[in-house]
């Protein structure tokens, strides 16, 4: 027995006093269940869903009833002898969502069953991570470049706003180069001296917009950066690297806890520029309630474009059941470094 399955069944057991006692080894039990118990960071459009373990006995499917944080949503549920989900019409509030299971065995029993989860606080539509740039250690003289880089939620539109010496602001646009990072560029002109300049991302996405300040002044004179008879000075007209893109692969579609349909479905993701990425997806169901079935759908791999994009197409084959659970591994390799990403999926 899993400890999923111990957790479940420590909570089941509660009899009708009318009808006495029973051994416990003969009550039928909530297994499998969807968020897992105690699950943390759990989306909020989640399904709850679970199995009735029927090795020692039916379930009489009229007599399930589900309470979702105290409301009955039988009436909005899908229910079988083995079997039980429900899609919420609203996403889950933030915070602990507890799930009760009532129901009839066929010895005539009524038990119930509980557990909770958490919801994850709903993630803004668009936000920043940060803002850097080149002209905060060593002032920027004439025909060098500004490179100005934003990270943030991949797929916004934008652009970096530089306040000159709190008086004016110049707007330049951004281009994101990888998946949730911007850059913008200026030449700096010989009458283009900045002493104060404020550096202020900005996104914008599904009607909304996330602002976000670099934590260094930008600064440029008009003459060329000199030093001593002794002193090396760095070309200043070379534009800093860009950050480098992290190996470890990113999901895009489908994303971590979300449900799929059909035969087949398409999973894109992102990675570094050219590395060559293995693509694992197992699935796993239940069959009559009793016992589970696993099968790996797809053991390939596949390299990234030039903007570190990745696809590839996942045959479900028989395991196409509501409720089959995929999980899908990707490991990313490059330059004799790796990284691995893991995702759980349902079948809808």
């Amino acid at each position: 027995m899993t400890m999923k399955r111990k957790s479940v069944a420590a909570l089941a057991s509660v009899w009708m006093a009318a009808m006495g006692a029973v051994s416990p080894a003969m009550a039928q039990r909530v297994v499998n269940v969807s968020p897992e118990v105690n699950a943390q960071n759990i989306a909020p459009t989640a399904s709850v869903s679970g199995q009735f373990d029927t090795s020692t006995g039916t379930v009489v499917p009229d007599s399930v009833m589900i309470f979702v944080n105290g409301e009955e949503v039988t009436d909005r549920s899908t229910i079988t002898a083995n079997f039980f989900t429900y899609r919420p019409t609203s996403p889950f509030a933030a915070g602990t969502v507890n799930v009760r299971v009532e129901y009839v065995g066929s010895d005539g029993f009524k038990r119930i069953s509980s557990w909770q989860f958490q919801v994850q606080p709903p993630r803004p539509a668009v936000e920043i991570t940060s803002v850097t740039h080149n002209a905060a250690g060593t002032p920027l003289g004439p025909n060098s470049t500004f490179l100005v880089t934003v990270n943030g939620t991949p797929g916004s539109q934008g652009e970096v706003l530089l306040v000159r010496d709190g008086r004016t602001v110049q707007t330049l646009p951004v281009q994101e180069v990888s998946s949730g990072v911007y850059v913008a560029t200026l030449t700096v002109g010989s009458n283009n001296a900045l002493a104060e300049g404020v550096v202020v991302g900005r996104l914008r996405r599904n009607g909304q917009t996330s602002y976000a300040i670099a934590p260094q002044a930008a600064v440029f004179t008009t003459t060329a950066t000199t030093g001593g008879p002794e002193t090396v000075v760095e070309d200043a007209t070379k534009p800093a690297a860009e950050p480098e893109v992290a190996l470890a692969p990113t999901f895009t579609s489908p994303t971590d806890g979300g449900q799929v349909g059909g035969g087949s479905f398409v999973l894109t993701g992102q990675t570094r520029p050219g590395a060559t990425v293995a693509i694992r997806v197992t699935g796993s169901t239940s069959v009559f309630g009793i016992a589970s079935v696993a099968q790996t759908l797809l053991d390939s791999q596949v390299t990234a474009d030039a903007n570190g994009n990745f696809q590839v197409s996942v045959p479900l084959g028989v395991l196409t059941g509501r409720g089959t659970r995929y999980t899908v591994t990707a490991t990313a390799s490059q330059a004799g470094a790796q990284a691995t990403s893991q995702m759980t999926l349902t079948h809808q």
